[in-house]
């Protein structure tokens, strides 16, 4: 089994998929820093000649503009569009093409085939886990240059994080300990986008589509319980998936609710995984 997940991390690590996912995850990164730039100099350092701003440092605070808790941005709302994508890129597809070339054939002479399935899902969630954590640690030491880590007073309305929601408890006291939750917690997004693309490759053939598969999921999703909460039920917890991802959506979101959507989507996508995986003919 050690063999077989060294073999799918030696895959990821030369896979030009993971590369290209990064780079343009850190395009988006850029054009957040680019924003953050602008914003910070217009609200802040242009008032040449003035020891303090009235608004404090509050409105450019760390906490405030990393891509987790950014609402002012379009490049942040693009980040969390793509972010499906981008965690599923690297890896998601890499079932229906090693099946589709014949490798698994090759390869199952060697190990078992639920070894093969555990590493190839092993390494396949690693690798969403790993594209959006490198990208958000990217975006959080970027805006640092600019972005001063203050904590923010709950009475200044530049956030929205109140109590229960995500780590709020962490967001006024303790601010770094709040941007590792933050990172770890959407990097998890990315891990469960991965899996789902793995897990739909049992079904459908057509690499595109394997990709996009959790991004079509989510924004489907989103838009039904859109709907469904204006017109079925009403509710102060977050219900949109896309807006899950983020740490401040805008309604309560605790870390236990995130979990639980979270196993919603894993679970049952393992699940698949394996059915399918170890009835499959040709492994």
């Amino acid at each position: 089994m050690r063999g077989a997940i060294r073999h799918e991390l030696k895959k990821l690590r030369f896979s030009k998929t993971f590369g290209i996912s990064l780079i343009i995850g850190a395009c988006i990164v850029f054009a957040h820093f680019a924003s953050v730039c602008a914003y910070v100099n217009r609200v802040y350092y242009s008032y040449v000649g003035i020891s303090e701003h009235p608004m404090g440092l509050d409105s450019i605070s760390l906490l405030a503009l990393i891509l987790p808790n950014d609402n002012w941005f379009m490049t942040a709302f693009l980040f969390y569009l793509l972010l499906p994508i981008l965690a599923a890129f690297p890896f998601g597809a890499s079932f229906h093409e090693e099946r589709k070339s014949g490798y698994q054939r090759h390869i199952l002479t060697r190990i078992s085939k639920k070894q093969y399935l555990s590493a190839k899902i092993l390494v396949c969630a690693l690798s969403g886990f790993l594209t959006i954590f490198i990208l958000l640690v990217l975006d959080m030491m970027m805006c640092a240059i600019v972005c001063p880590l203050t904590r923010i007073n709950v009475l200044s309305l530049v956030s929205g994080v109140w109590e229960g929601s995500f780590a709020s408890s962490l967001f006024y006291n303790h601010p770094l300990l709040y941007i590792g939750a933050v990172i770890l917690m959407t990097s998890s997004w990315g891990a469960v986008c991965s899996v789902l693309a793995l897990a739909s490759g049992m079904y459908f053939t057509n690499p595109f589509f394997i990709t996009s598969f959790p991004c079509f999921l989510i924004l489907i999703l989103t838009t039904v319980m859109e709907f469904l909460k204006g017109t079925v039920f009403r509710t102060f917890y977050e219900v949109r998936p896309l807006f899950l991802m983020k740490a401040e959506p805008g309604n309560f979101n605790p870390a236990w609710y995130i979990f639980m959507w979270q196993c919603g989507f894993i679970l049952p996508a393992i699940a698949v995984y394996y059915w399918k995986g170890m009835r499959h003919e040709n492994l």
